[in-house]
Order: structure tokens, then sequence, then C-alpha cells
């Protein structure tokens, strides 16, 4: 795409919201067209039936009814399960000591003996359960 194509492109979009702002109640943020030019400004039937001190209130209670209808229309849900606190925290104390529990270093452990047994670990691996459980490489753990 050119750009002389996309600055047109551009400038209709800016043309659009500037008139679309132009069609819209003169009270500070309201989200409602004008419907009723009264002296006061052109304003929505909702401003213009009350003073314009009560303005802002109005445009907040516009707004969240504009917002509750969009909550509306999002799916269905469901609330999230309420999940008793100790057995969360003994869920998170399992996955932090390992899957069988066996303690914080049970995985250097496990690679320590999966090692033993002849199979080929990287240099990381080695490294780390060494490392881990104090094991010097020409030390037997």
């Amino acid at each position: 795409m050119s750009t002389a194509t996309t600055n047109r492109r551009d400038q209709r979009i800016a043309d659009d919201a500037a008139e679309d702002q132009h069609l819209l109640c003169s009270a500070q943020g309201c989200p409602c067209r004008w419907s009723i030019d009264n002296g006061k400004g052109r304003l929505c039937t909702n401003h213009a039936a009350a003073a314009p001190a009560r303005w802002p209130e109005i445009t907040r209670q516009l707004k969240d009814a504009e917002v509750d209808r969009a909550m509306d229309r999002l799916p269905f849900t469901p609330p999230a399960k309420v999940v008793d606190k100790a057995a969360a925290i003994a869920k998170l104390r399992g996955f932090r000591l390992g899957a069988n529990a066996g303690g914080p270093k049970d995985w250097a452990h496990q690679l320590a003996e999966r090692e033993r047994r002849g199979e080929n670990l990287t240099l990381a691996q080695r490294t780390m359960w060494r490392e881990a459980l104090g094991v010097r490489a020409g030390d037997a753990a």
C-alpha cells in the first residue's frame, strides 16, 4: 500500500472520528449523541433535563450503564473454585520438594542414581547434581 493511499485512509478515519465527536452531547465525556439544542448547547436528553451541576454525575452513570451492557454481552465464565488454604499450601510444598516429597535435593539424588545405573546424563545434569550434593567429579556419590 502506498504512502498516499495510507494517508488518505488515515485522513478518512480521522474525519469520521471528528464527525462522531460533533454528534456527541456537549457535556464533557458524555457517550450519548445530542438530541436537544435548548440554548445550553447540544445535549442528550439526560443532560438537557438536569442542572449543569449534576452533569458529571449523570455522565458517570451513563458510562457505568454502558460498561454494564458490555459486560452482559461477555460469555459466561463460572466463578473460580474456593480452595482450602491448607490444601493449597500442602500442594505447593509438594511441588517445591519434588513429586515424591523426598526433600529439596531429591532431584539430585535421583540424577546420581540414574548415573550409577549407567544412564548417560548431560554435562549440565552431572555438574548440577554433584554441586547440589557437594560431590566432586572424581568422588563417588
